[in-house]
């Protein structure tokens, strides 16, 4: 490859640019605003981490000369960062095989935000890239499915049951322009779409004590069972947990372990099309979700650890804390040894750059003032 991508920077160059950018990025905020806005904290909670990363002596194995810095939050033909990739990635490992095949791995996302399906493109080498999303404005949200009446539950379900047949008739739709055959197509409508429950709800689970963890289980099992439900017009909704577990609800190890998954198979992917260097591995992640924050690392047994942080978007006040929080962490793990090491921000930390585009060039200017 010729030339980096601009959103593929050396670690350095954000830790030495710092201070400038938090500048630039704190002259985001919108006086007197009714409400905080999170991903300005987040942003700058990966600028704090990466200067910290960069500076810090005593992290076992690390040399933050040697790393680079992914901004790379998602991409049309590569795969994105999502917990969602992840278990795409986890549920469908490569095949060797002389028989080449595709299908299409559904998840359906209920994080802090309203629900997201989410939808990846398979083949015998694993996953390839997101076929589609879908997240209507103004959708189901489920996060207070222990408080709702039998009333209110099943008009949730009824406005959830809409969302997920308009999402698989545009998955159905997009296949058929693709060229696809009406027999995977019909198989794709009936495979059930993989459920997880995080944020905020799966937070109070994972302190609760069991009776309420067992509250909490059949809270969601009930919005999720849709037997009860009856459907004019339209065909019944086809979901199944996320594992084996007899839960909705992902822990949040389990969230940043699927997390690093993602930021491992994304980038192998550019890597194959020689979109980023040979040899890059992702050794580091950061996910700042609005509920909760994730630091997931390779470590040097090649294993994957994973430093939780019960604070996100939502809590901006407490996303100062979590830069320092996670160096001490990682001063007590050895982080995977690679010629090309690459730390991967995902999620609320690169919200602001993907939302604002003056904002994104401006930032991306200093990154590269010295290339």
């Amino acid at each position: 490859m010729s030339k980096l991508p601009v959103d593929f920077v050396p670690l350095g160059a954000v830790a030495k640019n710092a201070i400038e950018l938090i500048e630039l990025t704190l002259a985001q905020r919108v006086p007197k605003a009714d409400k905080r806005d999170g991903t300005i904290d987040a942003l700058i909670a990966g600028i704090r981490l990466a200067e910290l990363l960069y500076y810090t002596e005593d992290i076992p194995s690390w040399d933050g000369e040697k790393v680079k810095l992914s901004l790379i939050k998602e991409t049309k033909a590569y795969g994105n960062t999502s917990v969602s990739m992840g278990l795409a990635v986890a549920r469908n490992p490569p095949v060797r095989c002389m028989v080449k095949f595709v299908i299409i791995f559904g998840c359906l996302n209920c994080g802090t935000g309203d629900v997201k399906q989410q939808y990846y493109l398979v083949d015998q080498s694993g996953v390839k890239r997101v076929f589609l999303e879908y997240k209507p404005k103004g959708g189901v949200n489920v996060q207070g499915a222990d408080k709702l009446t039998d009333t209110a539950r099943a008009e949730l379900q009824q406005k959830l049951a809409g969302e997920l047949n308009d999402g698989r008739k545009l998955v159905a739709d997009k296949l058929a322009k693709e060229g696809y055959p009406e027999e995977f197509i019909r198989f794709t409508s009936e495979t059930p779409l993989a459920v997880f429950v995080t944020g905020t709800l799966r937070n109070e689970r994972d302190e609760a004590t069991p009776e309420r963890r067992a509250e909490l289980d059949a809270s969601m099992d009930k919005v999720f069972s849709f037997n009860d439900v009856v459907f004019v017009n339209a065909p019944r909704p086809r979901v199944e947990r996320w594992s084996e577990a007899p839960t909705y609800f992902m822990p949040q190890d389990v969230e940043g372990t699927l997390e690093f998954k993602a930021l491992e198979a994304m980038h192998a992917n550019l890597e194959e099309a020689k979109e980023i260097p040979a040899g890059s591995s992702v050794v580091l992640g950061l996910g700042i979700g609005r509920g909760t924050s994730q630091v997931p690392i390779r470590t040097a047994e090649g294993k994957i650890d994973v430093f939780g942080f019960p604070y996100g978007m939502n809590d901006a006040d407490m996303l100062g804390a979590l830069p320092h929080a996670a160096i001490s962490w990682l001063k007590t793990i050895p982080i995977a040894q690679s010629d090309s090491p690459v730390v991967s921000f995902k999620s609320g930390a690169l919200l602001m750059l993907e939302n604002n585009k003056e904002f994104r060039a401006n930032f991306l200017a200093i990154l590269h003032r010295s290339d």
